[in-house]
Parts: C-alpha cells; structure tokens; sequence
C-alpha cells in the first residue's frame, strides 16, 4: 500500500461534517442502520450476518489503514455459548498484512468506534462485546487496524433489545467508510409504536401500542398456543378453532358382550371394581371398594347408530341410588357416569364412572378366588367385600350354577362374620398358620419400606404371628427368612391362605 495520501487535502475539506455525526436511523425493515462513517466515493456493501447469526468480529489487511475487512457471524447455541457460523468475503484492496479480532466466548458485538486518517481512511475498528442480558461490556476492547488513535470518534451503539448484525463498508482499494447495523436479539421483534421510533419486544407485544391497545387492523386474542397478543382477525379465526373442543377419536362397541367383565372404575374420587354380566340384552352387576359400601347394578344394553349404550341403576348397600348409563370403547374403556339430586340443588348432579377392563391371568385370579373364600383370618369389613367379589363371580356362572354358587357365597360369608366377631372379641387367639399360594417376597418391616430379607415360595407353611394390617402380614417359621419377617397379602396380590 502507498503511505501518501492519495485523496489530497481538497477532499478532507470538501468532506461534510455531517457524516461525522452519526446519527441514528431505522429503515424501513425496522434494523437500526448507523450513517456511514467516511466518505462515499467508492462502492459499498451491506454485509449483514444471515438468519439468527450476529457480528461477532472481524478481520482483514491493516498497513498504514485498513486495506481490507470482513464481517465474521456467530451464533448463540443453547448453553448460552457461541460458534462460528459464517462469514462474507473481505471488501477493499489486497495490501497490508492479516489481522483479525473477535469477541470473547459467548459475547455478541454491540457497540463499534471507528477510526479515520485526516483524508477519510479507515485506520482502525474497535469493538466492545457483551454477554446477552447483561449491562457490563466485556473487560477489553477488542481493536483491529494500525496507526493514531488520538482524538474521541462517534460512537455507534446499538439499542436496547439489539445486537450488532453486521457492518456497512465502502471500499475499493481500502476501507473508507463504515457503519455499523444493528437488529432485534434473538427473541425479539420490532414494533412500530410511533411513526418514527421502533423497539425490539417478543412478539406478542409486536403489534401492540404504547397504550397496550391493538394496532389498526389487529385484534386481540386470548386463546391458543400464544395467547394474549394482537393477531389478524385471521390468525384470530384459526386460533380459536384450533383451541375449540376437538370431536371425541372413540371409537364405541356395537356389541353388547363387550359390557361383559371386570372393571377398574373411578367416580368421585372413589376407586370401584365393577364385574359386569351379559345375558342378551339384560346386564347386571356389583361393585366394591375397600373401605367402602358395595353395591349392586342392573340395566339393559340399547343399540344406537354406531355404539350400545348401557342404561343402568345403581343400589348402594348402604342405601340409595341412581341413573346412568355407559359405552364401552373397542380398546377397553368404560366412559359414563350417572345423576343425583342432592339437597339444595334444584337440577340433579351429574357425576362421571370411568374406566378400564382387569385382565388378570389364570394364576391370580385362582388365588384371589381361592382367599375370598376362605372365611378365616378376616376382619368384618373384609368379610363384606370378600362376600361382594363371589357374588360377582357368581354372576358369571352359567345360570343353572347361579342358585348354588349364591348359597354357599352365603354360608361364606356367615362363617366368616363369626370367625371375624370372636376374634374382635379376643376368642380369635389361637395360633394360625397359613399356606404360601404365589411366591412373596419378605421384609423386615410392614409397609414395604423396610430391607428385602428373602423370598417364600409356593407351598410353605407359616405361622402368622399378626395381621393384617394395611394387607401386611407378620409371619413366623423355619422356612421363614430370619426366622421372622413380614409379606404382602392384599386384594392386588394373595399370596397367603390361611388352614
């Protein structure tokens, strides 16, 4: 590169003042474009990093000023760091040697001072980076070029909610302007809330006004995947139909058969096992709960245009009953509910009973089968509900076995009431011993919150020393882990019969 100024002095005091100044602009599409700083004799460019990327350097030929210069883009990953994305070729001459300069890791630029020479030749850049969200520059200044940086030059920063996007150059066989090119951080979007002041915002708060009401020609919207902005009366319409209540996908039974089975239902918070019989078109039913008051169900499947539907009355052995009615879906869900009329209510309540098919195999349902029909070892309340799961089962008899299996669920559930009253009276003392039917695990504690000791396996007898308590047992005995220690034998999982 020549040293001597090859512009002379007539162009330095031609030169406007003006371009010295800086002032900001906004385009039209909303980035904040600083005027060039330098003269605008030779082509120039407008290199803006593409996308989501930003200024995050530069680099170039520096002599005596710059000979040449690049913009390097950057983006911002989502670890908060940042990567190299791209960056455009190098505008100006080819003299000088190779400098380059950039941004500490995870730094965007936002600020940039220019340097000149007396005739409008760019001797020097520096850039102040900073960190997104934060109001600290980095701790150096990163500078690329050569020569006296004397003097206090315009300063282009970008504002608030805007990052550096990239530079404007003027150059042919050097750098003799340049401005700086900023946009919306990633995030953001511009909106116009005056004719000539525009901001960066999200972009809910795009096409809002100062005052929060919606721009002429936008519409306020409170539904849909972003809510609570101004949108289109279009983007409006498809908005709200898109949040409305979508037609049920269920597809529903044509059969009444499917009513047939067993059931985990919920209603009111309540878990209840429903047991369903189909007999043509009649069903009937009963329904348990631990803890709680059984029942029976009665009804008649109705076949209508693409489903049957069971329309049923419920009677709670406890007292009292209602309405209701269920469909059944072809992958095995019960949906439905019932009414009431409660006191002070002048229209009954309507309550959903849902729920799923129980498909237990062979082995435990032969096991639970065999427990609800042993009357000892149980507690009064259990009685009851070991009396409602065999008159379910009865149910599903053929109906010449019905008569019988109902008389001896009866003579069941007498003993068992006896057996569970001399025990509360403190005649149920005597030793028990009970068989293991599905193998157990032991622990050393109820509850299942104690260490694992062992395991027992089908076919061992054990001394239970107490239970149950919360369908914990503590059981005792040579084959016992430890001599001693405590299993599981609930209604999810019999894996004792008493003797």
């Amino acid at each position: 590169m020549n040293l001597t100024t090859s512009h002379g002095r007539a162009f330095r005091a031609a030169a406007l003042i003006g371009a010295c100044l800086l002032l900001t602009v906004t385009n039209a599409l909303g980035r904040t474009v600083f005027p060039v700083y330098g003269t605008d004799k030779d082509p120039r460019h407008q290199d803006e990093c593409p996308g989501d990327s930003y200024l995050m350097g530069v680099k170039g030929n520096v002599g005596a000023w710059l000979d040449n210069i690049s913009v390097v883009c950057g983006t911002f990953e989502p670890d908060g760091s940042t990567a190299y994305s791209s960056e455009f070729p190098p505008r100006g001459g080819g003299g000088g040697g190779f400098k380059s300069t950039a941004c500490a890791p995870g730094e965007v630029v936002t600020v940039a001072d220019f340097f000149r020479t007396e005739d409008y030749n760019i001797l020097g850049v520096q850039l102040l980076c900073k960190k997104p969200q934060s109001p600290d520059f980095g701790a150096v200044p990163r500078l690329m070029g050569n020569g006296d940086y004397s003097g206090n030059p315009p300063r282009s920063m970008c504002p608030s909610g805007e990052y550096a996007k990239g530079l404007v150059i003027g150059a042919k066989n050097y750098v003799t302007g340049l401005s700086l090119v900023c946009d919306c951080a990633p995030g953001l979007a511009w909106r116009e809330r005056y004719q000539d002041d525009k901001v960066c915002v999200p972009p809910t708060e795009r096409f809002r006004q100062a005052d929060g009401t919606c721009r002429s020609g936008y519409v306020w919207i409170g539904v849909g995947p972003q809510p609570n902005q101004c949108v289109t009366p279009a983007e409006r319409t498809a908005a709200s139909a898109a949040a409305a209540p979508k037609k049920s996908a269920d597809v529903f039974s044509e059969d009444a058969k499917d009513f047939h089975g067993t059931w985990t239902t919920v209603s009111r918070g309540v878990t209840y096992e429903v047991v369903l019989r189909v007999s043509g078109t009649r069903v009937s039913g009963v329904y348990t709960s631990p803890g709680r008051p059984g029942g029976t169900i009665t009804g008649a499947a109705k076949n209508y245009a693409g489903m049957v539907k069971l329309d049923y009355v419920w009677n709670s052995d406890a007292g009292g009953g209602s309405e209701g009615n269920w469909k059944v879906t072809t992958d095995g869900r019960l949906l439905g509910g019932f009414t009431v009329r409660e006191p002070g209510k002048t229209k009954p309540v309507y309550y959903r009973w849902e729920g799923s098919r129980i498909t237990r195999d062979a082995g435990e349902a032969a096991a639970l089968a065999a427990a609800d029909r042993n009357p000892a070892g149980k507690s009064a309340e259990q009685c009851a509900a070991a009396r409602q799961r065999n008159e379910a089962r009865c149910l599903q008899m053929p109906l010449n076995y019905r008569p019988v299996c109902t008389a001896e669920t009866a003579g069941i559930f007498a003993a068992c009431q006896g057996l569970a009253a001399q025990a509360a009276a403190g005649g149920g003392k005597q030793a028990r011993q009970a068989r293991v039917i599905l193998p157990v695990e032991v622990y050393d504690a109820a509850g299942g919150a104690g260490a694992k000791i062992g395991d027992l396996a089908a076919g061992i007898i054990v001394r239970i020393v107490s239970g149950p308590s919360d369908d914990w047992f503590e059981v005792a005995g040579d084959a016992v882990p430890n001599k001693h220690g405590f299993v599981y034998n609930g209604e999810s999982y019999r894996s004792l019969k008493e003797e």
